[in-house]
């Protein structure tokens, strides 16, 4: 089960750019990432996850979300999120 491991991380590595492209697109990622959305080659959340945060949020009830990737968590999820908020909040008549 090992040789199959690393011959997947040696598969990795061979897909990643090389160091110095990444430095020098570093800059221009923010540019390029509504761009990469838009084309589907943005990473987001699958519906799995998406699900499991969604009933986190419900379960736990908290007073503040604070989202560190806008790109990964898609518009409609935050919506959903708000929405959850919301539903929340009139039922406790805030």
């Amino acid at each position: 089960m090992a040789p199959a491991a690393a011959s997947e991380i040696v598969g990795n590595k061979k897909e990643r750019l090389p160091g110095w492209l990444q430095r020098a697109i570093a800059p221009l990622k923010p540019a390029l990432r509504p761009i990469a959305r838009g084309l589907g080659l943005s990473r987001r959340l699958s519906v799995e996850l998406e699900t499991v945060l969604l009933v986190q949020i419900e379960d736990f009830k908290p007073d503040v979300i604070l989202n560190q990737d806008v790109f990964y968590v898609s518009t409609k999820l935050m919506r959903r999120i708000l929405n959850l908020r919301r539903s929340r909040c009139a039922r406790r008549a805030c």
